[in-house]
C-alpha cells in the first residue's frame, strides 16, 4: 500500500467522521426531555467516539502534510509511507490528547494543571514509541 492510498483513506475516514459529527451537533439532543440532569449516556459516547475519529484524522493528515513538505523530493516512496505511519499514530495520541481535556471540560475539573499533565502524558508515550 503507498502513501496516497494511505492518504485518501483517511480522507474518507475523516469525511464520513465530519458528517457523523454534524448530524450528531444538529440532529440529536445528548438530554432527554430538555432535561440537564437527565443525559442519554449512548448519545454522548458515540459523539465522543465519532469526534475522537474526526480529530484523529485531521491531525494525521496535517502532521503528515508537514512532513511531505520537509521530505519532498529527498525521500522515496517507500519512506512515505513509514512518515504518513508515524504521523497516523501521532494523530491518534493528539486526537486521544484532545478527548481527555474534552472530557475533563465536560465535566468541569479541567484546570491548567491537568492539562499539562494530559499533554505530558501523550508526550511520554509518544516518546516511548520513539525509543523503541
Amino acid at each position: 500500500m503507498n502513501y496516497k492510498s494511505l492518504a485518501w483513506i483517511l480522507r474518507i475516514v475523516g469525511f464520513l467522521a465530519f458528517l457523523g459529527v454534524l448530524y450528531f451537533v444538529f440532529f440529536t439532543a445528548p438530554y432527554r426531555e430538555q432535561e440537564i440532569s437527565n443525559p442519554v449516556i449512548w448519545n454522548i459516547v458515540i459523539f465522543e467516539i465519532i469526534l475522537f475519529i474526526f480529530l484523529s484524522t485531521v491531525f494525521s493528515l496535517f502532521l503528515f502534510w508537514i512532513r511531505r513538505l520537509g521530505q519532498r523530493g529527498r525521500v522515496k516512496n517507500p519512506e512515505m509511507v513509514v512518515l504518513e505511519v508515524i504521523s497516523i499514530r501521532q494523530g491518534i495520541l493528539l486526537g486521544f490528547c484532545a478527548m481527555i481535556l474534552l472530557i475533563l471540560q465536560s465535566f468541569n475539573i479541567l484546570t491548567w494543571w491537568d492539562g499539562l499533565l494530559a499533554v505530558g502524558a501523550i508526550l511520554m508515550l509518544e516518546l516511548y514509541f520513539l525509543v523503541k
